[in-house]
């Protein structure tokens, strides 16, 4: 294990399974949130969270990791996570969001 799942375990997360539909998350999955051609991944963070997902990712500047045990969160790079997804066998399907002027 090395990269992010070992910085999550680290943290107390056991990660066994990587997910983007909140309503497959349970105990040992990571929930990736993001935006997507027909919702926004973030906005089923709750979901995925009442459903017991050991760890949620989602996209700012890097990715933010929570695992769900209130002692820190993570940041990893946006190279480093689509390296570990590639590494897993899983393509990442990057949207760019523009930013709304204020």
């Amino acid at each position: 294990m090395s990269g992010p799942l070992q910085r999550l375990a680290a943290q107390g997360a056991a990660i066994e399974r990587l997910t983007s539909d909140s309503r497959r998350c349970a105990p040992g999955a990571a929930f990736f949130a993001y935006p997507g051609e027909k919702a926004d991944g973030r906005a089923y963070i709750a979901d995925a969270t009442r459903r017991g997902a050991s760890g949620v990712v989602w996209e700012a500047d890097a990715w933010r990791v929570h695992p769900l045990v209130n002692t820190a969160t993570l940041v990893i790079a946006r190279p480093d996570v689509e390296r570990f997804l590639a590494s897993t066998g899983h393509v990442p399907n990057v949207v760019d969001v523009p930013v709304r002027a204020a």
